[in-house]
């Protein structure tokens, strides 16, 4: 691998500054001046390098999840359950959020905005690479309607943290008690906690 060129180190530590302000104070804080100040590296070169302030972002948030939530993620054991893999890929998706709550907020603001479809694909191939090494079920009706199940509930409760409504406490244990719903069809002889 080649050295870093100069607008590679430029672009690392402007995106640490980004991800130094998000997991702060929030998206509505990242303001491009501020980050050049901050970064001591010239707006119009931080527009070259990243085009939109909300490309900015997104760039930061997909830095932040490969490098502290989808590096978490591991493939499931040979005999490991549809529950227990589905279930430890949820907490290892959210416990890194416990420390960095701004950053789950960033992440949901982030993917619903324009260019956010870059998140989303890259959260599906993190979560595919689980499934793809854990349904060894012949049912690819009950495969697709679990994906796109697990995909609506971790939307949702993403979405019900940011607006208010639930702790982001509260997410690991509703997904758990989906997944074991979900578990029943194929492990019916199992008990779920």
């Amino acid at each position: 691998m080649g050295r870093p060129t100069t607008g590679d180190a430029e672009r690392e530590l402007v995106l640490d500054v980004v991800l130094e302000i998000l997991d702060d104070e929030g998206s509505d804080a990242v303001r491009v001046r501020d980050v050049a100040e901050r970064s001591r590296v010239s707006s119009k070169t931080i527009y070259k390098l990243f085009g939109t302030r909300d490309d900015l972002i997104i760039d930061a948030v997909a830095r932040f999840m490969r490098l502290v939530v989808y590096a978490n993620f591991s493939l499931p054991e040979a005999d490991e359950s549809i529950y227990d893999a589905t279930v430890r890929a949820a907490k290892a998706m959210f416990t890194p959020f416990e420390q960095h709550p701004r950053m789950l907020e960033a992440f949901h603001q982030a993917r619903s905005g324009p260019g956010g479809d870059r998140l989303n694909e890259a959260g599906r191939a993190a979560a595919y690479r689980v499934r793809d090494n854990l349904v060894r079920q012949e049912d690819a009706a009950y495969n697709r309607d679990y994906e796109e199940i697990l995909e609506n509930v971790f939307t949702g409760l993403v979405t019900r943290y940011v607006q208010g409504r639930i702790e982001l406490q509260d997410i690991v244990p509703t997904i758990e008690r989906v997944v074991a719903r979900l578990a029943l069809a194929h492990e019916p002889n199992r008990t779920f906690a």
